[in-house]
């Protein structure tokens, strides 16, 4: 199995060369990883997922789709795990929950998603396209979560968090710059 560092630089890597399907698998094995190490859970599912994101999600949120309201998304689109109801409509929390389970369940990005460099879902055609930004939101959070303080990478990866650019070697296990760096970015 793959330590949290070696997800990260291969994310990092992919992330590197454009490849954003690519790149959010490996971040999304990095979270469920992270998660795996901070609840002592051998293979999260949809639930631990769940819960996972809704402990961290103002910290998920600021690092990776920051712009994005928290009212439902008007994207058609049906997430059976959580409605039956065809005119229901998602939050991006929601959106994240469901399109990180189904990929670290089959093992790529789901049929039906792409990425936007745009700072909002949009759907387009028949795809959903989801801010580019979460692959580094995740990753970083991954990255800052305490469980991670012992992971390690080569010096010439880094991050950046809002303004602040830093190699990643600075940052593991560092929840509280990511938290400080949030909070200065909602004074702004």
């Amino acid at each position: 199995m793959e330590t949290v560092g070696e997800l990260v630089k291969q994310t990092a890597d992919l992330n590197e060369r454009g490849l954003s399907a690519e790149a959010f698998s490996a971040a999304c094995k990095a979270f469920a990883a992270t998660l795996s190490k901070a609840k002592g859970v051998a293979d999260p599912g949809l639930p631990e997922i769940r819960m996972f994101i809704d402990e961290y999600w103002e910290t998920i949120k600021s690092l990776s789709v920051s712009e994005v309201a928290n009212t439902p998304l008007d994207i058609p689109i049906m997430i059976r795990e959580i409605s039956l109801n065809p005119r229901r409509k998602y939050t991006a929390k929601e959106m994240i929950i469901h399109i990180v389970s189904q990929t670290l369940r089959i093992g790529r990005l789901p049929e039906g998603f792409g990425f936007t460099r745009g700072h909002q879902f949009e759907k387009k055609n028949t795809t959903i396209l989801v801010p580019v930004t979460l692959i580094s939101g995740l990753l970083t959070f991954s990255i800052v979560h305490p469980s991670n303080a012992d992971e390690t990478v080569p010096d010439k990866y880094w991050i950046s968090i809002g303004d602040f650019k830093m190699f990643i070697s600075e940052f593991w296990g560092r929840m509280d710059l990511a938290e400080r760096i949030r909070k200065l970015n909602l004074e702004r």
